[in-house]
């Protein structure tokens, strides 16, 4: 039985929204963008990341 997927990686986040690497490393530094550190890794949870994307959020 295959998991579905719970996160996108900072460069899976940068596809999709048609931003460049520094952007979106801004983006992960912003407190209203949802993500999870873990060690050195950015992680940002889908599902928060589609209801932050979908509110009308600035980038």
């Amino acid at each position: 039985m295959q998991q579905e997927k719970k996160v996108y990686t900072v460069q899976e986040v940068r596809e999709i929204l048609g931003v460049g690497r520094n952007k979106a490393y801004d983006l992960c530094d912003n407190q209203n963008f949802p993500v999870l550190r873990v060690g050195s890794r950015i992680l940002i949870p889908i599902k928060t990341f589609e209801e932050w994307m979908y509110s009308g959020a600035a980038i």
